[in-house]
């Protein structure tokens, strides 16, 4: 009776703790992945993917879409950094227009002086007056910076290189972009065609998807529309002494500051930039001499496939390369490399426009 008893009392603790102890048995068992299903992981990821949820996509979409998402912040980098400049400007405008009316104020003052007359008081008055409206004008004349020297002034210029600095960061993001996009395309069509790769989606159950996770066709518009912000009110350029400084890019892959040359002067490079743009010299590439001012140079003479300025591609633009001894000299691009197109230089804002010819326009 005891037996029975006990075996009454203690059966459904016993039943109980060896249920709990197969479910205990059950997590780590369900927890921990298949065989098949870590071998078809480690074959994604030799193929170069990577996980993201149950999307499975490409070393080269993930760098995209992080590209993307810096796209607008740049674009609202290069609309401050415009706002910035324009500021400047207008600011020194004012002062322009203060120092015309200071100045006529100053001459009015000076005629009353010298057809008064009177002595004393009334003629301190007269004096008084002349040497007021002489200090607003040495005042205005010391805050107002030329046309001509606005590129030089520190804050203008410091201005003016932050745009040309974003408007290089935001071109060179969206080529970068649209090579992106047609990488992204290509790999994913490859990939389709991965048996193992196919294979091991399926391995991992109907959610898990192969990349693109989207159509990049909106994200292309949206990039040219960035790149046509960039250049939609000409290039910015400074002035270094008389010279024009202005941003380029050679070749689609290297950027420099060139001088801007507004007579029929070459289009001139040093061999260190035209390597930096992929292009190369060879035994067999063209001689020339060339001078400039009193030093001589031997140099080569190359066809440059692409030279961009702005939004404006020169193409098969014919350059004299400097040797290393002519480093010093810089980069220089003169209007005669734009042929046909009208070039407009606004000195009081500091930007160059470059208008195609009528023709050309037309089909745009």
């Amino acid at each position: 009776m005891f037996c029975c008893d006990n075996r009454a009392t203690f059966a459904p603790a016993t039943i109980l703790v060896v249920v709990l102890g197969a479910g205990l048995c059950g997590l780590p068992c369900q927890a921990a992945p298949s065989k098949k299903a870590a071998e078809a992981n480690r074959t994604l990821v030799g193929a170069g993917l990577v996980q993201e949820g149950f999307w499975w996509l490409t070393r080269e979409e993930v760098r995209l879409r992080r590209r993307l998402t810096e796209l607008s912040p740049l674009v609202r980098r290069l609309q401050t950094a415009r706002r910035q400049l324009d500021t400047v400007l207008q600011k020194n405008h004012q002062v322009g227009v203060q120092l015309q009316r200071a100045e006529a104020a100053q001459k009015e003052a000076q005629r009353l002086l010298n057809a008064n007359t009177a002595k004393g008081t009334a003629r301190r008055q007269f004096e008084a007056a002349e040497k007021r409206a002489s200090q607003v004008v040495k005042i205005l004349q010391q805050r107002f910076v030329r046309t001509d020297q606005l590129g030089q002034s520190g804050p203008v210029r410091q201005s003016v290189t932050e745009l040309m600095k974003v408007q290089l960061v935001l071109a060179g993001a969206t080529d970068r972009i649209r090579s992106d996009v047609a990488s992204v395309e290509a790999q994913s069509q490859q990939l389709k065609r991965d048996r193992d790769v196919i294979q091991a989606l399926k391995l991992l159950g109907p959610k898990q998807r192969l990349g693109p996770s989207r159509n990049y066709l909106k994200d292309l518009v949206r990039t040219a529309d960035a790149e046509r912000r960039a250049v939609a009110d000409g290039v910015p350029f400074y002035r270094e002494g008389n010279r024009i400084r202005l941003n380029v890019r050679v070749n689609e892959s290297a950027d420099a500051t060139f001088t801007f040359s507004q007579s029929g002067d070459p289009t001139v490079i040093p061999d260190s930039l035209l390597r930096g743009s992929g292009l190369e010299i060879s035994p067999k590439t063209p001689r020339q001499h060339y001078q400039r001012g009193n030093r001589k140079f031997d140099v080569r003479v190359v066809t440059i496939p692409y030279v961009r300025v702005g939004d404006h591609t020169l193409k098969d633009v014919r350059a004299l390369v400097l040797p290393p001894e002519g480093e010093d000299l810089g980069a220089r691009i003169s209007r005669a490399a734009f042929h046909d197109f009208k070039v407009h230089v606004d000195g009081q804002r500091l930007r160059i426009r470059f208008e195609p010819p009528a023709t050309d326009k037309k089909k745009r």
